[in-house]
Parts: C-alpha cells; sequence; structure tokens
C-alpha cells in the first residue's frame, strides 16, 4: 500500500483562535477535535485511494457453470452468462417466480414445456438482451429452433446478434400461441464461426417467453451432431462418459428438428454403447420425432440403462397447445434397451410417453415405471 501524505492542521494544533496556549481547559479540547478531525480525514483518504489508486475489479461475463453451451445442441434461455445487470444481461426490472436458480437470477419462471429445462425466461420487454456463450463445433449455417410462448402475435419480438453487433437472425416473429406456458418452435437461420463466441438474444418487444434455443446443422459446412465416422454423418453413436447435459442436449435438438418433420429428408440413427446414462438425481430425458431410430448396442435390453424417458409427443397444430395430435405420429422406433422411468415434471412428472399411431414399435424395451401411449397434457 502506498503512504498517502499527512495533511497539517496547524490550526487545530495550535488551539482555536482567541485561546491561550497556557490554559490547559483550552488545550484538551483541541486534542480531542484532532483526532477526531484526523480519523475522518485518514478515512477519507482511504476511500479516495481506493477509487483512484485500486478500482474495484469490473465483473467479468463468462458462460454459466463454466463451460460454453455446444453448438449443435441447445441452448437453455435459463443459463444466460455470468456477470450481471450491463455485463451479461440487461433488464429494466427485476422480476421472475423461479430465480432461486440462481444467485444471479432475473425474469425465470418455472415451466410447464418439455424437452428441455426447468425454467423459461420471461418478462420480455424492449430493448433488454441476454448474452449466451456458445462453442461452435464446425463453422457453416445453423437453423435455431427458439422455443416460444405468446398470448398474442408478436411483431419483431427479438433478433440474435454476435459480439459485434451484427443481426445475424433477422427480426424474429413470434405467433400467437395462446397463452404464456403454451409453446411453440419458430425457425431462425444464423451464419457461425467455428469456436468459442457470444450470442446475444435481444429482446425488441415485449409479450413473450422464451424456453430454449436448438442449434441444428442446415448446410454442409455447419457441423452436426457427433457421428458414427464411417457409419454416415446421420448415425449418432452416444457413449456413457458423455455428460447427461451433453447427449439431452444434442438429442433434443434432433428431436426438436424431427417433431414436425414428416415430409423432410433427414433420416437419424441412435446408438447406445452398452452402459447407464442418467440417474435418478440427473435423469437423461430426450424426446425423438419422425425417421429417428433409437437402439442399445448391448447384447440384451439390460446392458443399456436409461434412466429417464425417451418421448414421442404430439404434434401441435401452428403451435396451438389445443390442437394437439399423435393421430399423424410414426416412423420412430426404440429397440434393445432398459428405461427407468425418472424426470420430467409438471403433468407428465413420473412417465414415459410414446404418443405414437403406427410404425412406431418398441422392441426389447424393458420400461420400469409408468408409460402411457397418449400424450394427455397436451390437446
Amino acid at each position: 500500500m502506498s503512504h498517502l501524505p499527512v495533511p497539517r492542521l496547524p490550526a487545530l494544533v495550535r488551539g482555536w483562535p482567541g485561546r491561550s496556549r497556557s490554559c490547559s481547559r483550552s488545550r484538551s479540547r483541541p486534542q480531542v477535535r484532532v483526532s477526531i478531525v484526523v480519523a475522518a480525514l485518514f478515512a477519507l483518504a482511504l476511500t479516495g485511494a481506493n477509487a483512484a489508486g485500486s478500482p474495484a475489479q469490473a465483473a467479468t461475463e463468462g458462460p454459466y457453470g463454466g463451460t460454453a453451451a455446444a453448438v449443435p445442441g441447445s441452448v437453455f434461455a435459463e443459463n444466460y452468462d455470468t456477470g450481471g445487470q450491463g455485463v451479461a444481461y440487461n433488464v429494466t426490472s427485476v422480476n421472475g417466480t423461479a430465480n432461486s436458480y440462481r444467485s444471479d437470477g432475473v425474469d425465470l419462471e418455472a415451466t410447464t414445456d418439455t424437452g428441455g429445462p426447468a425454467n423459461d425466461l420471461g418478462w420480455t420487454a424492449a430493448g433488454q438482451w441476454f448474452k449466451y456463450t456458445v462453442n461452435v463445433a464446425t463453422a457453416g449455417t445453423y437453423t435455431i429452433g427458439l422455443r416460444l410462448a405468446a398470448p398474442t402475435a408478436v411483431t419483431d419480438g427479438l433478433h440474435i446478434d454476435n459480439s459485434a453487433g451484427t443481426n445475424l437472425s433477422g427480426n424474429v416473429n413470434v405467433p400467437a400461441t395462446g397463452g404464456w406456458q403454451t409453446w411453440t418452435t419458430v425457425n431462425a437461420t444464423v451464419t457461425l464461426p467455428a469456436g468459442t463466441q457470444t450470442l446475444t438474444v435481444d429482446q425488441d418487444n415485449a409479450g413473450w417467453n422464451i424456453n430454449y434455443l436448438a442449434f441444428t446443422s442446415s448446410s454442409g459446412g455447419g457441423g452436426g451432431p457427433p457421428t458414427g465416422g464411417s457409419l454416415g454423418a446421420n448415425v449418432i453413436v452416444i457413449s456413457p462418459s458423455e455428460s447427461v447435459a451433453t447427449i439431452a442436449s444434442t438429442l433434443n435438438a434432433i428431436g426438436t428438428q424431427q417433431n414436425p418433420n414428416q415430409f423432410g429428408t433427414q433420416r437419424y440413427e441412435i446408438l447406445f454403447q452398452p452402459g447407464t446414462y442418467g440417474s435418478a438425481a440427473d435423469p437423461l430425458d430426450f424426446q425423438i420425432g419422425y425417421y429417428e431410430s433409437v437402439e442399445g448396442l448391448g447384447q440384451n435390453p439390460s446392458q443399456v440403462v436409461i434412466n429417464g424417458t425417451i418421448d414421442s409427443w404430439n404434434q401441435c397444430t401452428n403451435g396451438v397447445q389445443t390442437e394437439c395430435y399423435a393421430t399423424d405420429n410414426f416412423w420412430r422406433s426404440i429397440s434393445n434397451l432398459t428405461i427407468n422411468v425418472a424426470g420430467l415434471t409438471g403433468c407428465f412428472a413420473g412417465e414415459e410417453v410414446w404418443a405414437a399411431s403406427q410404425a412406431s414399435p418398441l422392441r426389447r424395451v424393458d420400461i420400469n415405471g409408468n408409460t402411457t401411449l397418449m400424450d394427455y397434457c397436451d390437446g
């Protein structure tokens, strides 16, 4: 610490004007006042030194949990960067009913949406923004499935930009879903370089909630999920060494893409190596859609154990939650594994949901727990 100059206090040391130095009564009173004034000046000097000489460290931005979200994969709205107001996010007021999820939580609430995190981000307002650090596997063009809810339609609800402020997605309109917890997926397209980078979700107009952003490759150079090497780009081989969060993010991104993709050309084979995935405390829950086949690579179903759920959900016409059906859910399958039902919340808690009408077999699948063949929570 640098030494501070000691101010001279000649008037105080000499005594007050008009008082004799020979008077002991007069000397004692200035001494007390000298002590008080010197202490006050010293405290003031320390404050000034701290402000000028050793400024407080500015808050730094960083990925929530310390690791950038993987792209391709899902980026959860609740996991915006750390750093606080003006650094990781900008809000005009602090709201939320589920901010206990994180110590710096703002605008979070429990969600009834499925296939994503426990909390969505709401209380949107023009001029607010939230930053997310992502790690892009390969440069290219990506489709972002934005999971949104809005009682009424919002024109130019949001856009996504990079750290340079470039609008990557264009203005995104939010359709009317009929409620704050009635969800639909709205697609936008962005072109990203490879590597770690910061994306910002800018709120251009109020009136909508967001749950997550599912990134999938939409170009040959855009990377894609982990693949089976020579087995082909759309064969995804899952290892027990991968984290539950990574597996769920990858597979839910594919499931979100394939759920409405009846007439698309994409096909996916998802192969689980022998082992145990997820736990009762940290379940692996993911959805699958059209043209997805999930298989365990063990000799029998007991060699691949999923503690969680593998779900097939209703499709909702135009994202309207009261017009949801499973009558045209088909061309998907699960085989040769065990599911110990765990996870999901709300209406779906404790359920393995397999809402499908035809060509959707469960072959050699041991399910321990409740199973429903009807997505009775939607529609």
